[in-house]
């Protein structure tokens, strides 16, 4: 038991140690690796265990400064990574899509796919939709068919997304909105740019990856949805043409 403590007691010293020696000059380093070698080896001789442990130990010095003489490269590598990054950061950056209507403002996370948004006018002025119950959804949702058809598709979108079809299950036919999106309307370059999650400086990769990222989330046979999917198609068409 006594073995157990002071081997696990020499790992955990022999960590602090490393950490200790990492931000030290090069000169000191070796100075603090000299004694340490020194100590144990004197331990060693003094348990009569210099015999085999030495051999292992010999071998495993050189690569402990092999292994510190590169972590004195590391704010070099750090700084190349962060170069990089920055070379594009619209391929690197963690992307969010805005699609903006009269009474909606909805956000698609690229990552991980969650939707969610606010909005912008009507009785629930100012409220994140994740803070409305389903009641109040569906309550926005009838009251925005009736108003903007856009607004309806967009809350439609969000609401299958997070409830799938259990929200329809108390609607009556006539309940839904029948007019379709406007999908001819005119969008503009800011709004491509946001329904893509990208920057004024994307490439034509940057538009096309951003829009297959989409589209693998939200395309209608993979229960995603037409409004959307037609936002996106849009957004992709009008910036490949202005990139081309």
């Amino acid at each position: 038991m006594m073995q157990q403590i002071l081997l696990i007691a020499g790992i955990v010293g022999l960590l602090i140690f490393i950490r200790w020696v990492r931000y030290q000059p090069r000169q000191k380093q070796i100075q603090a690796i000299s004694i340490l070698c020194a100590v144990v080896l004197l331990g060693l001789a003094l348990t009569g265990r210099l015999h085999w442990l030495f051999a292992l130990f010999a071998a495993i010095v050189p690569i402990l400064l092999r292994v510190l003489s590169l972590l004195s490269y590391a704010p070099l590598i750090g700084r190349l990574f962060t170069q990089f990054r920055n070379i594009n950061p619209n391929a690197h950056a963690s992307q969010a899509s805005t699609v903006k209507t009269d009474y909606l403002e909805m956000n698609l996370d690229h990552a991980t796919g969650e939707m969610n948004g606010s909005v912008l006018y009507g009785p629930y002025v100012g409220k994140n939709l994740h803070d409305l119950s389903i009641t109040q959804l569906i309550e926005l949702y009838k009251d925005l068919t009736n108003k903007d058809n856009d607004s309806a598709h967009l809350l439609e979108a969000y609401l299958d997304r997070k409830y799938k079809d259990t929200w329809r299950e108390d609607l009556n036919e006539e309940d839904f909105t029948k007019q379709q999106p406007n999908q001819q309307s005119a969008m503009t370059t800011e709004e491509a740019y946001n329904v893509l999650g990208l920057k004024p400086d994307a490439t034509q990769d940057d538009i096309i990856n951003a829009h297959r990222r989409l589209m693998q989330k939200l395309h209608p046979d993979r229960g995603g949805n037409d409004y959307l999917a037609t936002k996106i198609n849009q957004a992709k068409d009008l910036l490949l043409k202005k990139a081309a």
